[in-house]
């Protein structure tokens, strides 16, 4: 896994720290962390990367969909009412669903 510099969304970050120490509200990822118990520290120890590609409209779509998706499990702290429905990231996925139900009973021995 690539590391990221620490300089990246450092106000950002700076912001949300800030208002994680403080029990503050105006944050959602702040407000995410406190509600979950999660820890906050450095960008490198506490996110994990899900995809590297090139900026432009692979990214954009990529994103989209994990955004789609979080919003769906109910995980995503961002504003929920950004997101429209969408039959091809619900097909995507159902695909993911059904190979991880297949995965897990090829797992546990059963056909």
């Amino acid at each position: 896994m690539s590391r990221l510099p620490d300089e990246i969304c450092r106000t950002d970050r700076t912001e949300h720290y800030r208002d994680f120490k403080h029990n503050n509200a105006k944050s959602k990822f702040a407000t995410h962390l406190l509600e979950n118990q999660h820890s906050i520290g450095k960008i490198n120890d506490i996110m994990e990367i899900l995809h590297i590609t090139k900026n432009g409209r692979a990214m954009d779509t990529i994103e989209r969909n994990h955004i789609y998706k979080e919003t769906k499990n109910g995980t995503q702290t961002n504003d929920k009412n950004t997101v429209n429905p969408n039959r091809i990231y619900e097909t995507i996925m159902q695909g993911e669903a059904n190979r991880m139900r297949l995965r897990n009973r090829t797992n546990s021995g059963q056909t």
